[in-house]
């Protein structure tokens, strides 16, 4: 679809792999992209079918792609120390930045430690809940075992889905952890998802 000279935009996204390949080859593309990575719903096997000369993976995935298909990684010096880069399959090409921020969102006061005024430590995990599978919670649920007044706080959008609530409490009550100590949060602001650390002594993560 033509969307003003110098633009078009083709929707790919019913593609197959070797599809899109034919289709970026038929429209000559001289420089092909990537911003995915190994990230969900991820081309990488249509560049393997190399469509196009010059195939270039950047921003999406910062550890590269380890593909022979694909020329250059685009990154910076903060992102890849110069004596890191020959750990990649790619070459480097260096940005002055690769990723920039805007620090003038308001950000709430770092508040009191709040054992201090709730009497019982609070474990805390604000983030994107797919990322909590069952090994993550089994861990968690071995942290409130050895903590027996702890409680956990959980905070993310895929929370609103009860099913998604249903199955991480479920799986914490499995594990002994009664659900009196779980609280769990959806998504709000930014400002009041960052002062939600203010109700948390110690952070949690996945991996």
């Amino acid at each position: 679809k033509n969307a003003g000279p110098g633009f078009v935009w083709s929707q790919i996204s019913g593609y197959s792999d070797e599809m899109l390949a034919d289709l970026i080859r038929q429209d000559q593309i001289d420089v092909l992209v990537d911003l995915s990575g190994y990230s969900s719903n991820m081309r990488l096997l249509a560049f393997a079918r190399k469509p196009a000369p010059i195939q270039v993976t950047g921003w999406g995935y910062a550890t590269g792609t380890g593909l022979d298909c694909m020329d250059y990684l685009v990154s910076d010096e903060v992102c890849i120390p110069p004596e890191n880069e020959r750990f990649y399959h790619e070459q480097v090409i260096r940005l002055p930045a690769l990723l920039c921020y805007d620090p003038g969102v308001p950000t709430p006061e770092i508040g009191p430690v709040p054992v201090t005024k709730a009497g019982h430590f609070t474990f805390g995990y604000i983030g994107r809940g797919m990322k909590v599978n069952e090994q993550v919670v089994a861990a968690w649920a071995e942290i409130l075992r050895r903590v027996p007044d702890a409680q956990l706080l959980l905070k993310g959008d895929e929370y609103r889905q009860q099913y998604f609530r249903d199955k991480i409490m479920d799986t914490l009550v499995a594990l002994g952890v009664d659900d009196r100590r779980v609280k769990i949060l959806v998504a709000t602001t930014s400002f009041d998802h960052l002062s939600t650390y203010n109700r948390i002594d110690v952070a949690l993560d996945t991996w």
